[in-house]
């Protein structure tokens, strides 16, 4: 049965889809232009190409291939500086007047737009490949890194630029244990991903997922053993490998639309520090308890962007299964999860609404409402409040307060601080959650994180339950 959360997302979604395409073929936009300047600025960026004997020629080349074979026009054109290596070109011109003279194709994001991109990213295949772009130019740039590291990089980068093919690992390991109980969990998590992109409106990503646990306990019975409503750690578990993600994205303007098995949770919710990868362990604050979403599986989300506001929207299989994506399908039961989400982004802030609803096949539907709001304090501290109403949910009502900082002992930490309550829907019980994790990237794709949670296990006889918890997390 369609719901009202469906007709609404379909309408706002649709209606923008058809503004931006009539606004494209509107459009008639000259040949791609290259200055000299903007070329080695463009090789010194993405390819830290900063050889003496490469010049000015060879990027030209370079430039020139990459562009016809995507049957785009291109055309190169001279600057006022001469026609000399690459390293003293850029010694010639002060950053300032480069960054001027870069087209607007060719500038980067600001630190800003960085930062704020870093900790509202998702753990989806997007995510992962722009936190690896962001270690893999660091690596290039220390002198100190093993030459055959930098060899793989290029190697990589030599495959996505002449077939437009980027493949990337990540690993988690995750130990946590609780000291009232003596009830323990230890697990990893592997993501293999792959992206091509033929152009730059479409994308096709992949991730081929493994787990796997130590001991008796995966994440959830270990959350099951200490009596907690949600899990507390990163997913853990004894699983077969499967495709996670599988999609095709077309974006065009500030339009992007993404077909195929998705995870539900990279258009809906990302608020800061919502990555069980990179931050707060509990599910509390880096998953959803509150809104019931679903498994990976086969879906579409949209998002429209612009600098000040976006509006996105998610419709997916509402019973999907790890693996079985398109079960649902062939057996012609599908039930649907539908979100739509309003947000404005004034001054890197981020404040948004998000109403879902769920149809479910064994139990009763179920809707409910998040409101989020993020905000940034100065260039190191930021902090976050959400609350949450849902009719079915495990948490019918919940509320979190958090703060998160870098550089807080040293240039390479990170640090955050939160608190969660939820009422649980079986027994009207809240459970309260404190939680501290503290961040050291101990290289470039190395992260080393030491957690600490307190909280009162609503389903279980003790008191409390104190968590300390270990998570390595490797990224290239």
């Amino acid at each position: 049965m369609q719901t009202k959360y469906l007709y609404l997302t379909l309408l706002a979604i649709s209606s923008l889809a058809y503004f931006e395409l009539s606004e494209a073929q509107k459009d008639t936009k000259p040949p791609k232009t290259f200055t000299k300047l903007e070329i080695i600025e463009f090789a010194r960026i993405k390819h830290n190409f900063t050889d003496k004997e490469k010049n000015y020629i060879a990027y030209k080349d370079i430039i020139a291939k990459k562009y016809k074979v995507k049957k785009r026009p291109i055309t190169i054109t001279q600057t006022t500086i001469v026609d000399v290596p690459v390293a003293q070109a850029i010694e010639e011109k002060p950053k300032e007047v480069i960054k001027s003279e870069v087209s607007k194709d060719t500038k980067e994001l600001t630190k800003e737009d960085k930062d704020i991109a870093s900790i509202i990213a998702s753990d989806d295949v997007d995510g992962q490949f722009n936190e690896i772009k962001n270690i893999r130019e660091a690596l290039l740039k220390n002198p100190r890194v093993p030459k055959w590291i930098k060899d793989s990089i290029r190697a990589l980068s030599a495959l996505r630029d002449e077939y437009d093919i980027d493949i990337g690992f990540s690993y988690r390991g995750v130990a946590q244990s609780d000291l009232i109980s003596n009830s323990s969990g230890v697990g990893s998590n592997m993501d293999l991903i792959a992206m091509y992109k033929p152009n730059e409106n479409s994308s096709v990503g992949f991730n081929l997922n493994a787990r796997h646990q130590v001991g008796d306990n995966s994440s959830s019975t270990f959350a099951q053993e200490i009596g907690s409503l949600y899990t507390t750690s990163p997913a853990y578990s004894d699983r077969d490998i499967l495709v996670s993600e599988f999609w095709y994205q077309y974006k065009i303007d500030a339009l992007s639309m993404r077909l195929g098995v998705v995870d539900p949770g990279s258009f809906i919710d990302n608020s800061f520090f919502k990555s069980s990868s990179n931050y707060f362990f509990s599910s509390s604050i880096s998953s959803t308890p509150y809104s019931l979403v679903p498994n990976n599986g086969l879906g579409i989300g949209m998002k429209y962007v612009k600098p000040s506001f976006f509006i996105s929207g998610q419709l997916s299989d509402s019973d999907a299964k790890a693996g079985e994506s398109m079960d649902s399908v062939l057996n012609n039961d599908l039930s649907l999860y539908s979100a739509i989400e309003f947000g404005i982004t004034p001054k890197n802030n981020r404040y948004y609404l998000t109403l879902w609803h769920r149809e479910r096949e064994s139990s009763n539907a179920a809707t409910g409402a998040i409101v989020s709001l993020n905000q940034t304090l100065d260039e190191l501290n930021k902090v976050f409040a959400k609350y949450a109403f849902s009719n079915e949910a495990s948490a019918t009502q919940y509320i979190s307060l958090g703060w998160g900082r870098k550089n807080f002992l040293d240039k390479d930490d990170k640090v955050g601080l939160a608190y969660s309550a939820s009422e649980s829907k079986t027994n009207q019980e809240i459970q309260n959650t404190l939680e501290m994790f503290y961040r050291y990237d101990y290289y470039h794709g190395i992260q080393i994180s030491a957690d600490i949670q307190i909280l009162n296990p609503i389903y279980s006889s003790e008191d409390l339950a104190i968590l300390p918890g270990m998570r390595l997390r490797i990224i290239f």
